[in-house]
């Protein structure tokens, strides 16, 4: 059976054995074993431009307590940076003017096993570009970021910021990014499988990855 809860701690034996885990209601579960699956949400913390709270990912809370379980049992912990961005509502976005990515003719599955897998309609992605003034918008306000800003030094474990670096390599190299005339793409799917759903308006801006203020957002 499958069962939700927010595990807190490990429930260790006296021969330095796991016998389960403990979860923040109280409710115990014995185990032979454990597989830790770590994910983002332990101590987990966002933040928008200098403004933080601890928190998951969208809207959703962080994981607390496994964090220091696994420190006292004499593991090594780390922070990574997620760089996710924000969503958006796709029933503002004007798709007319942006350039459509349908997905793949070869369905590919996650599964290897073939009577699980259920056909689904296939949802495109559709590509738009940044422009100089987006460019100049980044440079003019990098201090704004958490990163940039230097009050968060987690590396991030993909290439997150995709708007941000852009906007510092045509600084850096003295003309355009390779991706267009001083402009970089980035990809808007026309709903965000991983969380939001096929029956959600809800939007995943992928390359505008990055911890920034809010009135970046106004402009």
């Amino acid at each position: 059976f499958i069962r939700e809860a927010m595990v807190t701690g490990l429930d260790i034996g006296p021969n330095d054995e796991v016998r389960g885990v403990n979860t923040y209601f109280g409710m115990n579960f014995g185990a032979k074993a454990v597989v830790l699956t770590t994910g983002t949400f332990m101590n987990g913390r966002i933040w928008v431009g200098r403004a933080s709270m601890a928190a998951g990912r969208a809207g959703e809370a962080p994981s607390t307590g496994l964090t220091e379980t696994l420190t006292g049992l004499g593991f090594e912990t780390d922070r990574l940076k997620t760089g996710t961005p924000a969503r958006v509502d796709s029933r503002t976005v004007n798709f007319a003017g942006l350039e459509e990515q349908p997905g793949d003719e070869e369905v590919r599955w996650f599964s290897f096993d073939p009577s699980v897998h259920v056909p689904r309609p296939q949802m495109s992605c559709y590509l738009t570009h940044t422009t100089a003034a987006t460019h100049s918008l980044i440079r003019d306000n990098l201090q704004e970021t958490p990163v940039y800003g230097g009050w968060v030094d987690a590396l991030g474990p993909r290439w997150a910021g995709v708007a941000v670096l852009p906007a510092l390599l045509v600084v850096w190299r003295g003309h355009a990014h390779a991706t267009g005339a001083d402009r970089c793409t980035c990809r808007l799917l026309s709903a965000c499988r991983c969380s939001c759903g096929q029956h959600d308006a809800g939007a995943y801006v992928a390359g505008a990855s990055v911890s920034r203020p809010c009135f970046w957002h106004a402009c």
